[in-house]
């Protein structure tokens, strides 16, 4: 299955269950946007319900599209149902969200410090003056966190030509919103987890993430490439519209520092015209791999049962139903090879 063939399925899909679509959608989007919205009022809250709250319900929107696929109604109990799976031990953990924050934050100061020693690098050439503008600016940092000098953030910001507020606009703002969106693609690539462990709901976790780990190790940048190809549109349209609250909010917010802020509303705004088909392309691109998936899932189980013959601890029931699963995994591995070749 190409890329091409991949959007085309993902958006057939979308075609006959646009009704739920759009209202999941909606959800996952007013949610977002709400999350963000808090940032302007309580900084230190709103990440707690980004995380614990935005986050569960996309899990909500690929939850969803599975069951609308599956003839299932879509409600509200349904929903909550959903949302509180997502802190079930066979579902928490899925998105990585740890991981990717982590990621996040490497790419965000490696972004800071390429185009800082690249910003320094040319106004050392192209002003004389520049170190010494640098070195007044951080004086007067100094002074204003002592706070008995009467100096203000807003003279800080425009002091030698407006040198900090240019830093933050031209540096940090775009930073923080590019590498927003380096954080949705990698939870967009561990979404792939949630239909893995739907296909083997009574699975082990544990047994799940040795699953993972296994298929990472071969098909980690094939994904990757794949999500990218899949999914560029939606990355290049969160970019173009943090780039814009950014504008938006340099002329029109009244605090210089809510700028950023106005950026990630924004982009949690741009879900709304991405997210409509977004949930079940991700179900055809799990598809085109499914079979690597059951490869990875034979292997490991393959290895369990290699290991209990070995030292013979595990009872002769359990081994029974390692047999079992890896024929049926063998049957439906073959069998897909099969499809494959007869498609061609």
């Amino acid at each position: 299955m190409t890329n091409f063939s991949t959007r085309k399925l993902g958006i057939d899909r979308f075609k006959k269950h646009i009704g739920g679509a759009l209202a999941i959608t909606f959800l996952c989007s007013f949610v977002a946007t709400l999350s963000v919205l808090l940032s302007f009022f309580l900084q230190q809250v709103w990440y707690l319900v980004f995380f614990f709250v935005a986050i569960p319900i996309f899990f909500v929107g690929h939850a969803t599209s599975i069951s609308m696929l599956l003839g299932q109604p879509i409600n509200l109990k349904n929903t909550f149902t959903f949302f509180g799976k997502y802190f079930n031990l066979s579902f928490f953990g899925c998105y990585k969200v740890l991981r990717s924050l982590l990621k996040t934050i490497g790419c965000y100061f490696a972004i800071i410090v390429t185009v800082l020693f690249v910003f320094t690098f040319v106004l050392r050439f192209a002003d004389p003056n520049f170190m010494t503008s640098v070195q007044e600016v951080m004086e007067a940092w100094t002074e204003y966190n002592l706070g008995d000098s009467g100096i203000t953030f807003n003279d800080i910001l425009t002091m030698n030509g407006g040198l900090v507020e240019k830093y933050m606009l031209f540096v940090i703002f775009p930073s923080s919103i590019i590498s927003s969106t380096y954080f949705i693609y990698n939870i967009s690539i561990n979404s792939l987890n949630i239909y893995l462990r739907m296909t083997f709901p009574s699975w082990n976790p544990r047994v799940i993430s040795l699953i993972e780990k296994e298929f990472k190790f071969s098909n980690r940048w094939k994904v990757k490439k794949d999500n990218l190809l899949l999914n560029w549109p939606n990355y290049l349209l969160m970019l173009v519209f943090g780039v814009g609250g950014l504008i938006f909010g340099y002329y029109f917010a009244n605090d210089f520092l809510l700028v950023e802020n106005y950026g990630l509303l924004f982009i949690a705004i741009s879900s709304l015209l991405f997210l409509p088909t977004y949930f079940f392309k991700m179900q055809c691109l799990f598809e085109k791999y499914e079979i690597r998936y059951k490869e990875s899932a034979l292997k490991v189980a393959s290895s369990f049962l290699s290991i209990s013959n070995s030292n013979g601890s595990m009872p002769e029931e359990e081994r029974d139903a390692i047999k079992k699963v890896i024929d049926e995994l063998n049957k439906e591995v073959n069998n897909k090879k099969e499809e494959s070749s007869n498609d061609k």
